[in-house]
């Protein structure tokens, strides 16, 4: 993973209210830039799980976001079943992704399909 660097706290996070997230770019392919893509994790996961698609992605000239969801990573664990709906992950996605401030293509998996088919 030399020609990729793994930046904790990317974009957004602010005092642990908010998703940890996590962007991965390859410095030497800056010139062959495809877009940004995010990557959703699945259930018992967190964005370690896209680790080696994430840099395979990156040296191909992707710019590669991937968030720990709500209780997942280093993301913050709200307390009660009522704080992990569908709408309260988007809610938190849409504020996490919203400095990207252009289009990009979303990838989920497990929960992280759910979340991106919305």
């Amino acid at each position: 993973e030399k020609d990729s660097i793994l930046l904790p706290a990317g974009f957004h996070y602010r005092g642990g209210d908010r998703l940890r997230v996590y962007m991965w770019e390859a410095h030497d392919v800056i010139n062959l830039y495809r877009g940004t893509v995010v990557l959703l994790h699945g259930l018992l996961t967190s964005h370690a799980s896209w680790s080696e698609i994430a840099s395979r992605l990156a040296a191909s000239g992707w710019r590669v976001i991937a968030p720990d969801l709500l209780g997942f990573g280093e993301s913050p664990w709200p307390r009660g079943a009522s704080s992990y709906t569908v709408q309260r992950h988007i809610d938190e996605l849409v504020t996490a992704l919203k400095p990207i401030n252009s289009r990009f293509h979303i990838v989920g998996h497990s929960i992280g399909a759910i979340l991106a088919a919305e």
